[in-house]
């Protein structure tokens, strides 16, 4: 399964600009993206997507760009069999409330808000059952079979999770073991 964007329609230019201004800032690009006056919608995710694609990762292989910037970016792919939903930092930022749940039970989703099935189900699990980055790649490579989408996702999955405000994730720095607190299946 390969990755690639989604519909057009569905990037508003303006969080699209504010990324790249973030990137721009970062001062980790060798070469700025340009000015966007004057350039389409669809000139700018091309500049934006290789510029997040050109920023390499650390010894440790995690991305060493803006977090805000890679969440955006993952939030701009799609598996072309599925396509996952970007979550939003309002529906992460407080805890759900009862009807919101049983909500959740009826359309399939885990204990942690993914849809059952899904990747970041499948990435849920597995940070139950405890894993490394490279344990959650592998699985990604072969559901996406494109190594460098493989470790975005997983990158990108790990960061939500631990990030979240209810640190849902946490990691063993002495063993590079992921692991979640709760069972994301119950």
């Amino acid at each position: 399964m390969k990755t690639k964007l989604v519909d057009m329609k569905e990037i508003r230019f303006k969080d699209l600009a504010v990324e790249v201004k973030r990137l721009n800032d970062s001062g980790i690009l060798a070469d700025k993206i340009p000015g966007l006056v004057g350039k389409s919608k669809e000139e700018v995710v091309d500049l934006f997507v290789k510029a997040v694609q050109s920023i390499p990762d650390d010894e440790n292989g995690n991305w060493t760009g803006p977090k805000e910037t890679g969440t955006y970016y993952m939030s701009l792919l799609v598996a072309e069999e599925k396509k996952d939903v970007p979550v939003s930092k309002e529906s992460t930022s407080k805890k759900p409330h009862a009807k919101e749940k049983k909500k959740s039970e009826a359309t399939g989703k885990n204990g942690f808000g993914h849809v059952k099935g899904s990747i970041a189900a499948d990435i849920d699990t597995m940070l139950y059952e405890g894993a490394t980055r490279d344990q959650i790649t592998d699985m990604l490579l072969n559901r996406l079979g494109d190594k460098k989408a493989a470790s975005a996702r997983s990158r990108s999955h790990l960061l939500h999770m631990m990030t979240r405000g209810d640190s849902l994730v946490v990691l063993d720095s002495e063993t590079g073991v992921y692991k979640a607190e709760k069972n994301p299946n119950e």
